[in-house]
């Protein structure tokens, strides 16, 4: 069983492996590690730093300084990416909701498996549940689905998604039936089309890999999660989506951070994408500017963090 370790014992730790940590900042750093978890902060943060000749050791010159600040770089960059993915999600639903009820029988169809693909009718079966028993647990609390079964006895899928996760979003569209999903995706290319004054084809496949990809990078920055190195588990499907964008599909293949970013040109308006992009931007020249101005980083230069973000020198260029 691991042992418990008090502030102090966890500094005497990081200090015998090469950590640099001087008396006048001990207790800041102990308050710091006492409000963000040692456990979230060192072993989610270290290993850029370990040598590479001793992964017990860390590189000559660094400090704790260097891994709070990569701690905090992580953060502000989730903070900059999130807003995008929880409108992207909002967009998703809205369509999803609209081309659903306007293309079925009833406002409940989305409940009766025979509307989605026969050959996923087990997973189709499971999706129902699952919305069955989010409608039987909102309804015991006053609010809209209460007060459509209460005066409609249906809740429409316009209003359930506003209660769905993001997860059961992303599988209900996999499991829609071709038609449905084909045109939520032409909806999407349209806007693209129109936006940037071209003719490009959004598959479904195309799609369902872009909103895999972006359920998993909102949940990361949602919940705290370590962002600028995490790759998916799983490669996407990024073949017809690197010929759209016209970029070596080398650099979206392992499935990181500028992979998302990629994917995010294809499914927001040129508007917000640019301006996306130009906080990137900023958030690339501050961080290095500072990080060069206190010194910061010495063992490590910014660029290799770049690069586990999966940014290219030139990726403003890219997309």
């Amino acid at each position: 069983m691991k042992p418990f370790k008090t502030l102090d014992e966890q500094i005497e730790i990081l200090k015998n492996r090469g950590l640099i940590i001087p008396d006048e900042q001990q207790t800041q750093i102990k308050e710091f590690l006492k409000l963000e978890n040692y456990y979230n902060v060192i072993n989610g943060y270290k290993d850029l730093f370990l040598s590479d000749h001793n992964p017990n050791l860390f590189k000559p010159n660094t400090a704790f300084h260097d891994i709070y600040t990569l701690h905090q770089l992580d953060r502000n960059f989730r903070r900059l990416l999130l807003p995008d993915l929880l409108i992207f999600e909002t967009n998703l639903k809205s369509l999803l909701a609209y081309h659903f009820s306007r293309s079925l029988p009833t406002c409940d169809s989305y409940l009766n498996v025979k509307f989605y693909q026969l050959n996923l009718h087990n997973e189709a079966s499971k999706l129902i549940s699952d919305l069955s028993k989010l409608i039987q647990h909102k309804s015991q609390h006053n609010g809209p689905i209460e007060h459509y079964l209460e005066h409609y006895n249906h809740v429409p899928l316009w209003v359930l998604t506003k209660f769905m996760t993001f997860g059961q979003t992303v599988q209900m569209y996999r499991l829609l039936i071709p038609s449905l999903k084909n045109t939520i995706a032409k909806e999407l290319s349209l806007i693209f089309n129109r936006d940037y004054c071209c003719f490009i084809e959004l598959t479904p496949l195309d799609l369902e890999s872009i909103i895999r990809t972006a359920n998993f990078f909102r949940n990361i920055c949602a919940h705290e999660e370590r962002l600028y190195n995490f790759r998916l588990h799983r490669k996407p499907r990024i073949k017809g989506i690197a010929n759209i964008l016209n970029i070596d599909k080398k650099l979206l293949l392992d499935g990181h951070l500028f992979t998302m970013i990629a994917m995010l040109k294809l499914i927001r308006p040129k508007r917000e994408y640019d301006a996306l992009k130009g906080r990137i931007d900023s958030f690339f020249s501050l961080s290095q500017n500072m990080t060069s101005s206190m010194q910061i980083f010495q063992s490590v230069p910014f660029q290799e963090i770049m690069d586990h973000m999966g940014f290219p020198e030139n990726w403003k260029s890219l997309i």
